[in-house]
């Protein structure tokens, strides 16, 4: 009798040690597929982030910086808005239409609308074009600059002052600076060209660098109305500038 009650007691332990690692199998699998479907959400959430850090724009980015540190709207890659300013695109072109300053221009299609906050100064820039320099290095950030000055205005009258003695002079300006390397630059005598049968003064600037000579940038300057036309621009734009128009009244 207590032989059939001891193959009980053995039966009925055998039972509970079964249930029990059952339950430790059981409840380890559990933890198991609960680890691996954490692991499985933070891996999506790495996904997720690794798109967001992609998607970010650098050039964006730099634009921001750059607005923050200049002071005014910066971009790189696309025109900024500026009053009275119309951009139209024409394929490798894009018409600027000034309608507040009375003039169009067709310039190549990778100068960008840059750091101008007024129809009257309107400033276009391209990395890449500024990045091809070697030297001399551009002496400005601007590839090219169109600005319009009012004789009335009090603030502009630097500006007639500067056309006035620069179309009057008769001998070109040399500029001699010695540093490390001598350099110099030459101001040529002003020019009279026609553009769009109007006409304009056109002047040069070269640099000399250790005997080589550069043709470091070109004004075009018209005065009509009582407002003073200044086109500076790089060499390799001057046949954009020669687009120059005025819009008819």
């Amino acid at each position: 009798m207590k032989l059939f009650k001891l193959d009980y007691l053995v039966i009925f332990l055998s039972a509970v040690l079964v249930i029990i690692i059952l339950f430790y199998f059981i409840t380890k699998d559990n933890t198991i597929k609960q680890q691996v479907a954490q692991l499985q959400q933070e891996l999506q959430q790495l996904e997720e982030r690794k798109k967001q850090v992609e998607q970010v724009d650098i050039d964006r980015l730099s634009e921001d910086i750059s607005s923050i540190l200049l002071g005014t709207s910066f971009s790189t890659s696309t025109d900024i808005e500026v009053e009275g300013v119309e951009i139209i695109d024409k394929g490798d072109r894009k018409l600027v239409i000034n309608h507040q300053e009375g003039y169009q221009i067709e310039i190549p299609k990778n100068l960008i609308l840059n750091q101008s906050r007024r129809a009257s100064s309107l400033s276009f820039d391209n990395l890449e074009i500024i990045n091809e320099w070697g030297d001399p290095r551009p002496w400005m950030w601007t590839s090219m600059w169109i600005a319009v000055w009012d004789e009335k205005d009090p603030n502009d009258q630097w500006a007639f002052e500067y056309f006035y003695k620069l179309t009057s002079t008769t001998t070109k300006e040399v500029i001699t600076e010695r540093d490390s390397i001598t350099t110099t630059t030459i101001v040529t005598i002003p020019e009279e060209i026609m553009i769009n049968a109007e006409k304009f003064y056109k002047v040069t600037y070269y640099k000399e660098i250790e005997g080589k000579l550069y043709t470091q940038k070109i004004e075009y300057m018209k005065l009509r109305n009582g407002k003073l036309y200044y086109i500076m621009f790089y060499p390799k734009f001057e046949d954009y500038a020669k687009t120059f128009k005025f819009l008819e009244q």
